[in-house]
């Protein structure tokens, strides 16, 4: 992420139209840092809300094809399309300025207010922009003196919209034709409990290139990295 929406205007224009991108990221060198997941993500153009699934083996994710129990794999619990208050209503690949995964999510818990929800996100990339060293808070350089996703600025675009506490959207990108292009974000909704934030529920998501093609990671729920949790921590350092 690169450049964020600062006016109302333009937040109106970025859920009408998928070619308005204030977030995309650009291309540079490769080299291999490993793959997110073995699963396999295939369609690259759902818009109609993701839906959570438990694997046997306990792995969260999302399943394309579940529905509901009935159109689960075998071995596999249906949980719905809101998982702990997190639901993703746009995963797609995208071919706009470059080739990567657009994704579009929000969070809502009726019991907590709007300012005590934040989003926090860990990028980590074989191809790093902006002079950054993977992994990174994103934006990198930061907009300003907290870790959270949206400015204080920008926080009341994605507030309380859409039936949710807080909407989150990116759409990282890399130009040009290289093969093994990796890029993973760690995004986690934080949650403000009176003297210091607590992640509340964390997915992975991203993209590998191949042949000049974004191949789109699995949306799995994971557990903040020690590098998040050391933002989180640092950051409640600070609070009064």
């Amino acid at each position: 992420m690169s450049t964020k929406l600062v006016l109302p205007i333009l937040f109106a224009l970025l859920f009408v139209s998928c070619e308005v991108d204030p977030f995309e990221e650009t291309s540079g060198k490769t080299f291999d840092v490993g793959s997110l997941s073995k699963r396999i993500f295939t369609n690259t153009h759902k818009e109609d809300g993701l839906h959570w699934v438990e694997a046997a083996d306990g792995t969260i994710y999302w399943d394309e094809d579940a529905t509901s129990q009935g159109t689960a794999k075998p071995g596999e619990t249906y949980l719905g399309e809101t998982y702990n208050g997190l639901s993703i209503s746009k995963y797609k690949t995208h071919t706009v300025n470059g080739v990567g995964v657009e994704i579009k999510a929000g969070y809502s818990n009726n019991s907590k207010s709007d300012s005590e929800v934040r989003w926090i996100q860990t990028i980590r990339t074989n191809d790093p922009l902006g002079g950054a060293t993977s992994p990174y808070n994103d934006p990198q350089p930061a907009d300003d003196s907290k870790p959270f996703y949206w400015t204080d600025t920008e926080l009341p675009n994605y507030k309380n919209k859409e039936g949710q506490n807080l909407i989150f959207y990116d759409r990282p990108t890399r130009r040009g034709s290289q093969n093994g292009i990796k890029w993973e974000g760690e995004l986690s909704t934080v949650i403000n409990n009176g003297n210091e934030y607590k992640p509340a529920v964390t997915i992975r998501y991203g993209f590998e290139t191949k042949e000049g093609v974004a191949v789109p990671l699995p949306i799995e729920i994971n557990s903040p990295s020690s590098f998040q949790d050391k933002t989180i921590a640092d950051y409640n350092k600070t609070l009064p």
